[in-house]
């Protein structure tokens, strides 16, 4: 999973109300999601870009578990 599949999932966007008209309602769901995810989430996906990194060298660009 991408470290912005995991921002979406920690994000809550299955809650978000897809279906509403309403874009300043959205944006506020949004900016409220948002500042709820955890710093300690955030540091974790910063670090783990390293091993990914070095992931995708060792495999010379193909296909990696990241």
């Amino acid at each position: 999973m991408g470290f912005y599949e995991v921002l979406w999932d920690s994000m809550g966007f299955h809650e978000v109300p897809w279906a509403s008209e309403d874009w300043d309602q959205f944006c506020a769901a949004l900016k409220e999601a948002w500042l709820a995810i955890p710093n300690t989430l955030i540091c974790k996906l910063i670090y783990s870009m390293l091993r990914c990194l070095a992931a995708v060298e060792e495999a010379h660009s193909y296909q990696t578990k990241y």
